[in-house]
């Protein structure tokens, strides 16, 4: 009941070639069944013996012809009757169109295997606990794997190329026992068996070796008959099947490790104990993935917009450079950088840079913070500022309801330059700073200033006892979070900063946290601004918001630096109720409670500490006019933003350092670019193509 075509492989291959001759080969290639014969050794000599079947009656007419009506058809579907001569412009964007590069990537994934996977080692989990690595054996390893697997968390990498001395060997297996988990793929060059598929017995020796030491998983992306160089090959931690070495399997491969990809595939054949259609099924991603927009029926052609979007304001100098990543259904398609840390220089802008997000601080760090201490009991949006702190109790603050801080609806002035109180003449004053650290002035501001000891309390203090003005009228106020913030660290017993930490390393979210020179090099953070008023330098590693830096870089609402990808982990995990990487972080209730619209009478757009689109048509929204009202997120100061649309499945991060060298420039906002930026997320993904893959009429 097939009614398609029917070819054979090559003739002339010596698996049949040796046993017929010339002409009969091609009959009983018919005889089989065959529409399409390839690589006949002698044409004439074939026509001869078909004409010869037919006149003896061996073939009818009839079978011939239905031969012949197939290929017809085919030709017909082609289109080969109206021939069109094709253009050569473009060829080869046109013989690599994306859809079909999808189409591809789908292929592969839908293969991948996975044959072993002792105690449900995969997906990771607890990424916290694990220090990994990843060794390449052979001398063609497409960066794929690598650079994916940097996607999920810190990841060390080593190689052990071809003919490596036996000194080169110990010494990489000693390094690599150091840590509790080993990706070992062996991307070799030939898929050969003669050649032993392209790696040594010194290879396979050092895998072994490193199995009895530390946990192995293992991308083996060649014919599964490679699987007979292994010996123990029960000891391995996992084994990941791909069957074909490429930039798209060794990101698969990665993303399978981490819960960024399924398994599907099934063994095809019987090798070294694992039996034909072996395959441990792994039908849910538990993570966020990586994948090409027409993978999820987006044109890539409709991101040309933002690219073009983002050079043009730079070239306008609003900002010397952004990251910009887009996320559908938790499946990243877009994740761009753009220009340069500096305007001048030769450093360029990658994915890996990392930003100070400003206000995101509010939403990304104290506002997580209090819906975890909600889940443990200890948080009550709902109670007063004094039954948490007592000295609040001779301040017009006492009755101010904790909520009331999250939705900025507790009369707190916006903005108080305390810093202004520490200059003299427009300097900095030697009673509040020195240039150096010691235990009377230990509070770090840049790399050359420190502050004088107790100044946390102090800011504190001037907070609460600070005017009030129209408490209930929605003002977006800095100074709640001070307090959100001193709470916070009251009920959890600890800095708000060692308090998130663990969370972010646990979702793989590494480069999120405060004092980022204590965990980073200066050329991966963003400088700010050239502050001519209060520190009178270059801020660069150090927070910009100046009553932050007065708090030693750890504050309620702003101090959080981080990349576009971690940040994106955070808000992912919300959009899927709390749940992340195998993980409940927070109940789903809590979830909802936070990110969700609390005023219904329209007076207050805001969730909890969250940030929400402005229906009323008449007030100006601070996200793009297609999100949805489910959407939550923030924006930030230094040219910052995040958005999280459940209803509409997009998550959007951008990232930029549009206050350097001068924060008074306002062109990103004149521009609309965040919000553009975003609106044309929504237009690619609004003509998704519902079949998810091809548009209409592409087969």
């Amino acid at each position: 009941n097939y009614h398609g075509l029917v070819f054979t492989d090559a003739l002339n291959m010596k698996g049949v070639a040796n046993y017929f001759k010339p002409g009969e080969l091609e009959v009983r290639a018919l005889f089989a069944g065959n529409d399409v014969l390839l690589f006949p050794e002698d044409v004439p000599a074939a026509v001869s013996s078909i004409k010869r079947a037919l006149g003896e009656g061996l073939l009818s007419e009839r079978e011939l012809n239905e031969h012949v009506r197939r290929i017809l058809i085919a030709k017909s579907w082609a289109g080969l009757q109206k021939r069109v001569p094709v253009s050569t412009e473009n060829l080869i964007e046109d013989l690599n169109d994306p859809f079909a590069a999808a189409f591809s990537q789908r292929l592969y994934a839908e293969a991948l295997t996975l044959l072993s996977n002792k105690g449900g080692l995969l997906p990771l989990q607890r990424l916290d606990t694990l220090r990994a690595a990843t060794l390449t054996i052979g001398d063609k390893a497409p960066a794929t794997f690598k650079s994916t697997a940097e996607l999920y968390m810190p990841v060390e990498h080593y190689a052990l190329k071809t003919g490596a001395s036996r000194v080169s060997r110990d010494s990489l297996l000693n390094r690599l026992s150091l840590y509790n988990l080993v990706l070992v793929s062996v991307e070799s060059g030939t898929r050969k068996p003669e050649g032993n598929f392209g790696f040594s017995d010194d290879m396979i020796q050092l895998i072994r070796q490193l199995m009895r030491r530390t946990k192995v998983v293992l991308n083996l992306p060649l014919k599964p008959y490679a699987l007979n160089r292994f010996e123990g090959v029960d000891s391995l931690s996992a084994i990941i099947m791909p069957y074909e070495n490429n930039p798209v399997t060794g990101r698969l491969a990665a993303s399978l490790i981490f819960g960024g990809a399924t398994a599907t595939g099934r063994l095809p054949v019987s090798v070294n104990g694992f039996a034909k259609g072996t395959g441990i099924i792994i039908d849910k991603t538990c993570r966020m993935s990586y994948t090409e927009p027409e993978a999820l029926g987006i044109s890539s052609n409709m991101l040309k917009a933002v690219d073009e979007m983002v050079q043009q304001a730079i070239m306008k100098k609003a900002l010397p450079g952004a990251q910009i990543l887009a996320a559908y259904d938790g499946k990243v398609f877009y994740q761009q950088s753009f220009g340069k840390p500096f305007y001048s220089g030769k450093q360029k802008t990658d994915n890996n840079l990392i930003y100070d997000l400003a206000s995101i601080t509010k939403v990304g760090a104290t506002t997580l913070l209090s819906m975890c201490l909600t889940d443990s009991g200890k948080f009550d949006a709902g109670r007063t500022l004094v039954s948490y702190m007592p000295e609040a109790a001779a301040t017009n603050k006492s009755g101010v309801l904790m909520r009331d801080f999250l939705l900025h609806r507790s009369g707190l002035k916006p903005f108080i330059p305390f810093y202004e109180s520490t200059l003299k003449n427009g300097h900095l004053s030697k009673r509040y700073y020195r240039d150096t650290f010691s235990r009377k002035y230990p509070i770090q501001v840049t790399d050359s200033l420190y502050l004088k000891k107790g100044w946390n309390d102090t800011l504190l203090r001037r907070v609460l006892r600070s005017e009030l003005s129209a408490p209930g009228k929605q003002v977006y106020s800095d100074m709640g979070f001070y307090l959100l913030k001193e709470v916070n660290e009251r009920l959890g017993g600890a800095s708000q900063q060692d308090l998130l930490m663990p969370l972010y390393a646990r979702l793989g979210a590494t480069t999120l946290g405060y004092l980022p020179l204590q965990r980073f090099p200066k050329e991966r953070i963003a400088p700010t601004e050239n502050d001519k008023i209060f520190r009178h330098t270059l801020v660069h590693g150090y927070v910009h918001d100046p009553g932050a830096a007065m708090m030693g870089g750890v504050a309620g609402h702003a101090g959080l630096f981080g990349n576009a990808n971690d940040l994106a982990k955070v808000f992912q995990m919300l959009m899927w109720q709390g749940r992340y990487g195998g993980e409940q972080y927070l109940r789903p209730e809590t979830v909802q409670r936070f990110t969700q619209r609390v005023m219904s009478d329209g007076s207050n757009r805001r969730g909890l500490g969250f940030d929400k689109p402005e229906m009323d048509s008449t007030k100006v929204s601070p996200c793009a006019a297609s999100c949805s009202a489910s959407t939550f997120g923030h924006t930030g100061f230094t040219g910052t933003a995040v958005w999280a649309d459940t209803d509409k499945k997009l998550l959007f991060v951008f990232l930029s350092n549009r206050v350097h060298p001068d924060a008074d420039n306002k062109k990103i906002l004149e521009l609309s670019l965040r919000t553009n930026v975003q609106e044309q997320f929504y237009r690619a993904i609004s003509k998704k193509n519902s079949a998810g893959l091809m548009p209409a009429g592409s087969f």
